[in-house]
Order: C-alpha cells, then sequence, then structure tokens
C-alpha cells in the first residue's frame, strides 16, 4: 500500500473515528434493485443489500480494505403478492432466485467455515439450495436428492461492485 493511500485512510479514521460506518469509509453504495430473468421469461424485481466490513487489522496489504460480509434480498412472489426476504450468512453471496411449482428457491455460492458449517453442514459444492417454506416463513436448506433439475443457470449478480454497477442502483440481469 503506497504511503499517500496509508495517510489517506489514517487520515479518513480519525475523521470518521474507529467505529464509522464502513460503507461511508469505503465510499460504496449498498442497496440496489435487479431484474431476475426467471425460468418462465418473465423477469422479477429483486430489492438487494450488502453490508460491508473494514478490514483494520492482520497484513498491511490488507488492512483497511472493505469486504462484503452479509447479504439480504427481497422480492415479491409473482402468484401471491407476498414480499418474502432471505439474510444470509457472511461469506455467502445469493446467485440464483427462481421458483419450481410456485415454491421460491435460493442458490446462494461461498464456502461453509466453523461459524456456519451447523447451518449448511460441509456440501460437496460450493453451492447452497434453498427452499422457503411458507408456512413457517424460513428458508430450508436442501439435500442433494431434494434438488429441482429445473434450478441450472444463475440469474442474479453474485456480488455487489460499484464499479462495474451502473449509477442508477438498477441492474437488469444479464441474458442467459
Amino acid at each position: 500500500m503506497s504511503t499517500v493511500k496509508v495517510f489517506c485512510v489514517f487520515c479518513l479514521v480519525m475523521a470518521f473515528g474507529p467505529d464509522a460506518d464502513a460503507s461511508i469509509m469505503c465510499g460504496l453504495d449498498k442497496n440496489w434493485i435487479e431484474e431476475a430473468l426467471l425460468r418462465d421469461g418473465k423477469t422479477i424485481e429483486v430489492k438487494r443489500e450488502v453490508e460491508f466490513v473494514m478490514t483494520k487489522s492482520g497484513e498491511l496489504s490488507q488492512m483497511f480494505h472493505c469486504w462484503p460480509t452479509t447479504y439480504w434480498l427481497k422480492f415479491k412472489h409473482p402468484k401471491t403478492g407476498k414480499t418474502i426476504k432471505w439474510q444470509g450468512e457472511p461469506h455467502f453471496e445469493p446467485v440464483l432466485l427462481d421458483f419450481v411449482n410456485d415454491v421460491p428457491y435460493l442458490v446462494i455460492y461461498g464456502q461453509p467455515d466453523q461459524s456456519n458449517m451447523n447451518k449448511y453442514g460441509c456440501p460437496d459444492t460450493p453451492y447452497i439450495f434453498l427452499r422457503y417454506d411458507e408456512q413457517n416463513n424460513e428458508w430450508e436448506h436442501l439435500q442433494q436428492g431434494q434438488i429441482p433439475r429445473e434450478l441450472k443457470d444463475a440469474n442474479l449478480a453474485p456480488s455487489y461492485d460499484g464499479t462495474y454497477m451502473p449509477r442508477d442502483d438498477h441492474h437488469p440481469s444479464p441474458q442467459i
């Protein structure tokens, strides 16, 4: 890290204090809307949010870098109009949202660590498949034999990057 960059970061930390909001310190937006292209060709609006933390210790090259830690998403069920939410564990990013027989499914990408192995176990792939249980209003983790074959193509941005995202905070999904 250059001396000028270290000095600038030091000045920001001093100006905002050690407990400053990482999104302010990082200069990143953390809310956006995506249009997820569903298998049936329709799109669904997905409101997303990511929380960032700033590394304040460790190797000098990693100090004061901003890392996403927690993801949220919210959408309306296209048939019922019910608002459904998901909050993710650190380091798990949503990559697919779709419906099979009107049931919402979410695929998240990430590597389990000690803090979340109890929840997701140690899967063979870095993809975790979730199904929304409307009776209990919660997402349930699916085992290998429960995963619908229809869930194949990612339709959500795997992570937020303010450099590449359009400035209007509305991001259509890429054509698959």
